[in-house]
């Protein structure tokens, strides 16, 4: 995944449950929900909330620092992958 991917989710998004629906699909696909929960140990029922804005999430929570962390060690490691690809495929 692209930094790319991640920085377009961040302008793209208008509420902070948007911030977290385009950060969980970033992060984990179309399911993201259940995958991010068991990831952040944060109960199921409360990521969907906050996806549905029917709980407040602040965009100022630290959720969104945990996820930054995730997005950029993710990237991290798909660059190191890729080298070491193409260091076999030659």
């Amino acid at each position: 995944m692209p930094q790319s991917s991640f920085l377009y989710a961040q302008e793209v998004v208008k509420t902070a449950a948007d911030r977290l629906d385009a950060l969980g699909q970033t992060l984990y696909g179309e399911n993201w929900v259940t995958p991010m929960a068991r990831d952040l140990n944060i109960p199921r029922d409360m990521i969907s909330k906050w996806a549905l804005a029917k709980l407040e999430l602040p965009p100022d929570h630290s959720i969104f620092t945990a996820l930054d962390c995730l997005v950029h060690h993710h990237d991290k490691g798909v660059a190191k992958a890729c080298k070491i690809m193409d260091l076999h495929q030659a």
